[in-house]
């Protein structure tokens, strides 16, 4: 019985010094402190320890901020002031016409070119289009003849009077009545194709 203790006790502490002796393979490579000093690194840690962060931009959830187009210019000015400006501009007038309140869109283009679309002015027109150039003005309706073989009224402009034509009076307008903004020069709004009867 003795014997078979001694043996028991020898196997146990045989195994017990085996179980903590260091690993042959850590001493081999280097990587236990029993090797060359150098330790390894895990390829995904960063050199101050841990895993690097990766950044991800945010984008709000509709989708990146769009430009904003800046509003547009606006202006306000006597006739005479607007014309002189020398840009292309759309403008709202209100203005008196025959005693009764009116309104006009006016679009002024380069070369002292201008445009008037009233609802007021020749009785047979819906709306009633005046295209002033240079001393002339050609008269017409926008969605018809003015008569039969004419699409066009032509006559004198007075360049010394600007804003008085035969369908409107723009001199005494004031300013506060005269709205304006920027506008994409469109030079077909000063064509007047079609037959052109002379008025004087």
């Amino acid at each position: 019985m003795r014997k078979i203790l001694i043996i028991a006790i020898a196997f146990a502490l045989l195994f017990g010094c085996a179980g903590n002796a260091p690993s042959p393979q850590a001493n081999q490579n280097g990587a236990g402190p029993a090797g060359n000093g150098n330790t390894t690194v895990p390829a995904n840690a960063s050199s101050t320890g841990g895993t690097a962060p990766t950044q991800v931009p945010q984008v709000p959830a509709d989708g990146p901020a769009e430009p904003q187009a800046p509003p547009a210019k606006t202006y306000s000015a006597s006739f005479s002031g607007v014309i002189g400006m020398g840009i292309p501009l759309e403008c709202d007038v209100n203005y008196t016409y025959a005693g009764k309140q009116a309104a006009a869109r006016l679009l002024i283009g380069t070369d002292s070119e201008f445009r008037v679309e009233s609802s007021v002015g020749m009785v047979q027109c819906k709306k009633t289009v005046t295209v002033i150039r240079d001393s002339r003005q050609y008269v017409g309706c926008s969605d018809k003849q003015v008569m039969p073989s004419c699409d066009w009224f032509k006559s004198a402009y007075d360049t010394g009077n600007p804003g008085v034509a035969s369908n409107f009076d723009f001199s005494g307008v004031p300013a506060s009545s005269i709205s304006c903004r920027d506008w994409a020069l469109d030079d077909a709004m000063f064509r007047t194709n079609g037959t052109i009867c002379e008025l004087g």
